[in-house]
């Protein structure tokens, strides 16, 4: 059978000291320290997860802000562009405006020399008609006066 004597008591009396002690010396900071390390990792993946949510929305901000860029930038190249038609077309009206414009006072210069020409040759024309009518008169008097 089992004796329990003194000794079997002051062992059992010892072991629980001994695990009391252990418990307040070592499992309890043991236990907090793992409580501390396990609320200090769950706060940091709470944090990376709200910085994550941070970052998809702050690049899908992003991503709305480039497209309004884009879209922007095309209006403004479309502007441009319509702008630079505009001003080729009125530039182009315009020159050919300046052409039509020459070429009338090419024609009107033109027909003024021609006119002028015609003008000079017609009179050249009569006064040589006339030397040719004097002279041919001339002549004849010169041989009517020689056959009389």
């Amino acid at each position: 059978m089992l004796d329990i004597n003194l000794t079997l008591i002051l062992q059992m009396v010892s072991f629980l000291v001994f695990a009391a002690l252990f418990d307040r010396v070592f499992f309890r900071p043991v236990l907090r320290h793992m409580e501390q390390r396990e609320r200090h990792l769950q706060e940091r993946r709470e944090e990376v997860e709200r910085l994550n949510e941070e970052t998809r929305r702050l690049s899908a901000e992003r991503e709305q802000r480039i497209l309004a860029a884009q879209r922007e930038a095309q209006q403004l190249v479309d502007r441009a562009v319509a702008e630079a038609r505009s001003e080729r077309a009125g530039v182009l009206a315009a020159a050919n405006q300046e052409a039509i414009r020459s070429l009338e006072e090419a024609r009107e210069a033109l027909v003024r020399e021609r006119d002028a020409a015609l003008g000079q040759v017609e009179g050249e024309v009569a006064r040589l008609a006339d030397v040719i009518v004097g002279r041919l008169l001339v002549e004849d008097r010169t041989r009517e006066g020689a056959r009389v």
